[in-house]
């Protein structure tokens, strides 16, 4: 099934926003503040439209839930609920969007390149590795393990690794996981 989404997520391509979000972070690599800034003012614009959204949508898929609970008790189907209600569903998924599905997209987006299945001018003279590299000595957390979709991306992963090394080359690097 990887192998699937992965054929798709290559002939979609790199979105425009995407192209964006890397393109200014790699151009704001080497100022510290200045990435903190950008991150944060990404962080904080999701959030915000993430707040106006959600409350309603959690509201309209309670009802709905209990709609389709009563339905369920006088052994009747309601379709057209069932259809509402997961829509309701993937509204709320979608709305909950933040600064971690952005790095998410970047580590998918560095391995469909590793693979050679995405290919971007854009990215030619770019290295998302080194970009989050940057990022981790900063201090960005680094989520080792999607848990949205229980992936591992080992590429990403030891690509970042390989990359922190000849960062921070002999000093030493504290990490903390989070299960």
């Amino acid at each position: 099934k990887m192998n699937e989404v992965r054929k798709l997520q290559s002939k979609a391509g790199v979105t425009p926003f995407m192209e964006q979000v890397i393109t200014q972070l790699w151009n704001l690599k080497s100022t510290q503040k200045a990435t903190n800034i950008f991150i944060q003012t990404i962080k904080l614009f999701l959030d915000d439209r993430s707040k106006k959204s959600l409350p309603e949508l959690r509201r309209k898929r309670k009802k709905q839930w209990s709609e389709l609970r009563e339905t369920r008790e006088k052994n009747k189907k309601n379709e057209n609920l069932e259809v509402e209600y997961e829509q309701t569903l993937k509204n709320i998924t979608e709305s909950s969007f933040g600064v971690e599905h952005i790095f998410r997209e970047i580590s998918q987006i560095y391995e469909l390149q590793k693979e050679g299945l995405v290919k971007a001018t854009f990215l030619e003279n770019i290295k998302l590795q080194d970009l989050m590299a940057g990022l981790i000595q900063s201090g960005m957390t680094f989520e080792l393990i999607d848990g949205e979709a229980s992936n591992i991306p080992r590429i990403w992963i030891k690509g970042v690794f390989q990359a922190l090394h000849e960062l921070i080359r002999e000093k030493t690097c504290s990490m903390v996981s989070v299960i």
